[in-house]
C-alpha cells in the first residue's frame, strides 16, 4: 500500500490532462455548436420543430458537466442532477456537431426526462463506445519500470472519440464490470468532461491528497469549460454504489 500520492503519480495525471486537452482543442472533435472551453452549447435549436422523436431517439446522447459552474446554462435545459454534476442531453449529429435538447423538444415530442434519459444511455453506448486501458498505455509509457508501484496502477476511461468521454461512468453496468476486472472498490479522478481516471481505493492510502490534486490541474491545466468536478468519487463493488467522497468540502 502507498503512504503518500508519488511524485510520479501527479506527474502522470498531469500529463494525461494535457493529452486529453490537445485531443479536443485539435479541432479533431470541435463542432460549430459545442464550443469547446467556454461550457454548454451556445447556440439553441428547437429540433422537435424538424424532427420527430421516432428519429431523433436514434441519436441523443448524454453529456456530463460540472453544475455549479453552468448554472445558468442548466436553467435553459432539461437535466439530471448527480452530486455535483449535471447530465444534459444532446442530439448527436452524424457529420460533427450537436444540438442541445431543450425542455421544448421534450413538450412537443409528449416524452419526460425519465425516458429522454432512458433512451440517451441506450444510444450513448452505441453512438460513443467506451474506452478503458491502462494510463502508461495511452501515453505509451514503458510498462515494466521497475518503480512503477502506484502509478501502473491508474487507468482511463472515456469513450472512442474522447469526446465529453466522463460520461461513461453513468453507463448502465460500466462500474460494475470495471470493479470486477480491477478487483475492487475504485476511486473515480475526474481529470476533465472528457476523462476519468480509476484506481483500486486500496493502492491509495491519502485520498484527500488526490482531492488536492485534482483541484491544481483544475485551476493550472484545463480551461473553465473543461472543468468536471473539484471533487474525489468511489465506487463501493458490494453495494454497486457510486459517490461522491463526503469530506471532499
Amino acid at each position: 500500500m502507498e503512504t503518500c500520492v508519488s511524485v510520479v503519480f501527479v506527474f502522470l495525471v498531469r500529463l494525461s490532462a494535457h493529452v486529453f486537452r490537445s485531443l479536443i482543442s485539435g479541432g479533431k472533435f470541435m463542432n460549430s455548436c459545442n464550443i469547446h472551453g467556454k461550457g454548454l452549447c451556445a447556440e439553441k435549436v428547437n429540433l422537435a420543430q424538424t424532427m420527430p422523436y421516432k428519429k431523433a431517439k436514434e441519436r441523443i446522447c448524454i453529456r456530463t458537466v460540472n453544475h455549479c459552474h453552468n448554472r445558468q446554462e442548466l436553467e435553459k435545459l432539461p437535466y439530471i442532477g448527480w452530486e455535483d454534476l449535471a447530465i444534459v442531453f444532446c442530439y448527436d449529429v452524424e457529420d460533427g456537431g450537436e444540438i442541445p435538447i431543450l425542455p421544448e423538444d421534450l413538450q412537443q415530442w409528449g416524452i419526460d426526462l425519465y425516458e429522454l434519459h432512458r433512451n440517451a444511455l441506450i444510444q450513448s453506448r452505441r453512438i460513443h463506445p467506451p474506452l478503458f486501458a491502462s494510463l502508461r498505455e495511452v501515453l505509451g509509457l514503458p510498462e515494466d519500470c521497475e518503480d512503477a508501484g502506484t502509478e501502473s496502477s491508474l487507468y482511463v476511461l472515456t469513450c472512442r472519440k474522447a469526446f465529453y468521454g466522463s460520461s461513461v461512468m453513468f453507463y448502465p453496468g460500466m462500474m460494475t464490470y470495471l470493479a470486477e476486472r480491477l478487483g475492487g472498490d475504485l476511486y473515480v479522478i475526474p481529470c476533465s468532461v472528457h476523462e476519468v481516471l480509476l484506481i483500486r481505493k486500496e493502492e491509495i492510502e491519502d485520498p484527500q491528497g488526490l482531492v488536492s490534486i485534482i483541484r491544481s490541474i483544475n485551476r493550472q491545466e484545463l480551461l473553465p469549460g473543461d472543468i468536471l468536478s473539484d471533487s474525489l468519487y468511489e465506487y463501493l463493488a458490494d453495494r454497486d454504489l457510486l459517490r461522491r467522497m463526503a469530506w471532499n468540502g
